[in-house]
């Protein structure tokens, strides 16, 4: 099994003009085998839910021969946030 991986970690927030946030993180692979069955998935913690917003082909079973170039976006649709708490010795819970 042959993996490519590429990270995407923007090391600042950039804005735009109008103060939105500008979201241009991407990856991109060159030269690729072309024959090969290849799948895109996000590596992500496990406490993120992360799905396909938009594809232009199934990023399960891409095949550059036949689907051509491939762009693909995802979403982070939930994240678990966990934490604890305890009362001390002389605090009114």
């Amino acid at each position: 099994i042959k993996r490519l991986y590429r990270g995407v970690f923007p090391t600042s927030v950039k804005f735009h003009e109008d103060g939105t946030e500008k979201r241009d993180y991407s990856a991109f692979f060159d030269d690729v085998p072309k024959k090969t069955l290849f799948t895109a998935d996000v590596d992500v913690i496990p406490s993120w839910i992360v799905s396909i917003k938009e594809a232009n082909t199934d990023l399960d079973n891409i095949k550059l021969d036949i689907s051509g170039s491939v762009d693909g976006t995802y979403e982070l649709r939930s994240i678990l946030v966990q934490g604890h708490a305890r009362e001390g010795i002389d605090t009114i819970a």
